[in-house]
């Protein structure tokens, strides 16, 4: 079954212990849809292994309808809600939160509305499964309130209490309709309480401030939290940065959007707590400007991270009239190094098809494979426009960069842009973003003679 999806659908996205992938987004009718995946090849990469499926909410139902744009978060399961194999998290017309779980045959409502928990209407969810020492699930959810500064709530579920509510809101005070994200505890970001130091156990919720640094709930003290800081000011994040992390109980990666073409970059915080300034993801298209990431890891020889984003393109039609959800794997390398080969472009809601340019050896260091220096193919398009009485018109961006046509949605390549490539020190940039993509982030204009 294929759905019409909503434009900045959000993403979510858990693995479950045999491997399967699964990755949700909310469709135009509001309704909850599930894509099933997994790794597969030599090296592994994303693949589709099932059709897009509802999960049965829609906003016509009555039972349990998700708002449309609901915030989505996503985990495993293994012993919450009698045999629950996978949870999503979502937020009604109310803005309750509430919770769905599948039980091996339907999807069935979890018992989170009972709690009549309500968000702020601009809130985002995230999610993290715990296994204590007898292999018992405890879920830790997080959400903004409805308070003037939209102060960060955590409420838990555990076997023996249920739902109920975790530690103090963390009000220091972050940006309201701040992304988040949120992973276990693991040296270098575990929250280290100043009143409790051997309180090691709570997992980690990062955000954006609202001064719109990343920050984490690691505690600094009594009113302070841990912010990440970034050297480059041209590569921080944007404001309402989307923000999705992973970990490997050795290291962790948060992965943020900038204000860089909506580039995507990845910092690193290694088990003493030492940042690895970001670098940047380099895929065949920057994700649509305002949508979210989701991301799932799987350790292995080597680890491989799976980021889920946003195109306003259908690969197999070549139309940029669906909104659609893609796949980037990224494989470390080896050698122990922040270096990842990242493998991008696969379409998860339509036809399952890969983006042409994605340049499956291409790495994260600004070069991806294929070439997207322009040639005939441009000119042939020109001349084609001005044959149908349409005129290109060349604009000039306002920040000093070379003069960009600009062909977001025309199949065109971008120009170019020198300045920004040798700002960043990588070889080629487009008007796209980096490393090179058929669109340009830059605003365009066709007339019409």
């Amino acid at each position: 079954m294929s759905f019409n999806f909503l434009p900045n659908t959000a993403l979510a996205a858990c693995v479950n212990d045999a491997g399967e992938i699964f990755t949700y987004a909310q469709a135009y009718n509001g309704e909850l849809v599930e894509i099933k995946g997994k790794l597969a090849g030599n090296p592994a990469t994303y693949e589709v292994t099932g059709d897009q499926t509802g999960i049965g909410l829609t906003k016509e139902s009555g039972s349990a309808p998700a708002k449309r744009f609901t915030p989505l978060a996503a985990i495993n399961s293994k012993s919450i809600y009698y045999n629950a194999k996978r949870l999503v998290f979502f937020v009604d017309k109310q803005n309750y939160l509430r919770d769905i779980y599948f039980n091996g045959t339907k999807w069935v409502e979890g018992e989170l509305y009972d709690q009549r928990w309500q968000c702020a209407p601009y809130s985002k969810l995230a999610a993290v499964r715990l296994v204590n020492h007898g292999g018992y699930d405890f879920v830790c959810l997080y959400y903004q309130d409805t308070s003037e500064t939209g102060n960060i709530v955590l409420v838990n579920h555990s076997p023996t209490y249920k739902w109920q509510t975790g530690n103090p809101p963390l009000d220091d005070p972050p940006l309201v309709g701040t992304a988040l994200t949120a992973v276990p505890p693991q040296p270098g970001i575990e929250v280290i309480r100043y009143n409790s130091p051997t309180d090691t156990d709570d997992p980690v919720v990062f955000f954006q401030y609202d001064k719109l640094e990343l920050g984490s709930s690691q505690d600094q003290g009594p009113n302070d939290y841990a912010t990440y800081s970034i050297n480059d000011k041209t590569i921080t994040l944007s404001a309402h940065s989307a923000i999705t992390a992973v970990d490997d109980k050795t290291n962790f990666w948060a992965f943020y959007t900038t204000d860089l073409q909506n580039q995507i970059f990845r910092l690193k915080v290694d088990a003493s707590g030492a940042v690895t300034q970001p670098q940047p993801v380099v895929l065949p298209n920057n994700p649509i400007p305002g949508s979210s990431l989701a991301s799932i890891i799987v350790k292995g020889s080597p680890d491989v991270v799976v980021l889920f984003y946003l195109l306003h393109y259908e690969p197999v039609k070549e139309t940029t009239q669906e909104i659609n959800v893609f796949a980037a794997t990224l494989t470390a390398k080896s050698g122990g190094v922040d270096a990842w080969d990242v493998n991008g472009g696969v379409c998860l809601t339509a036809g399952n098809s890969s983006l042409s340019d994605s340049g499956s050896g291409g790495g994260d260091d600004g070069n991806p494979g294929g070439d997207h220096d322009g040639g005939d193919d441009d000119g042939a398009m020109v001349a084609s426009l001005v044959g149908l009485g349409m005129e290109v018109m060349t604009m000039g961006v306002m920040t000093g960069l070379e003069m960009t046509t600009a062909f977001p949605l025309t199949g065109m390549r971008g120009r170019t842009v020198g300045a920004v490539a040798d700002l960043l020190d990588i070889r080629r940039m487009d008007a796209g973003g980096l490393g090179g993509f058929d669109y340009c982030g830059f605003a365009f204009a066709l007339m019409m003679e």
